[in-house]
């Protein structure tokens, strides 16, 4: 879903926990009722999360919250989860559809161009956030800049 050209937005009602947490924070946008929950409970039942999918975690949520998270299976409220930075916006639960076709809308008014570009680089300098990072210049230039 990262390297999907196009912005992806995750829509959360109810429970966002485990694979579904995965997925979530895998879209470029996370729009959550204000009734929705989020978790990662890998502690209280003995499994252990793939690096991979704990980095992406870390990178949107920062050290602290990832461990609290991973440490502790709490759940967190979606207010609590947008003050962590793990959720863009929490919205009504009658008026969450209607918040994302409109967010969904800007999107699609913008420059395609420039979001393509700027997915890219965001997701290069992630990749590469402790060493040089490979920006393309110009999308789909994979020459180091």
């Amino acid at each position: 879903m990262r390297e999907f050209p196009k912005p992806t937005i995750a829509v959360v009602r109810g429970q966002c926990i485990g694979g579904g947490l995965e997925i979530a924070v895998n879209c470029d946008f996370r729009f959550a009722a204000d009734d929705a929950t989020f978790g990662v409970t890998p502690a209280p039942i003995g499994v252990v999360y793939p690096p991979a999918a704990i980095k992406v975690l870390l990178d949107l949520v920062g050290p602290a919250t990832a461990n609290y998270l991973l440490f502790s299976g709490e759940l967190l409220a979606a207010t609590q989860a947008e003050l962590e930075g793990l959720v863009d916006r929490v919205v009504a639960p009658a008026g969450l559809e209607a918040a994302v076709a409109a967010f969904a809308a800007t999107l699609v008014s913008r420059s395609q161009l420039t979001i393509r570009s700027a997915k890219e680089s965001v997701n290069a300098l992630l990749r590469h956030r402790r060493g040089r990072a490979r920006v393309p210049v110009v999308p789909g230039d994979d020459r180091d800049r």
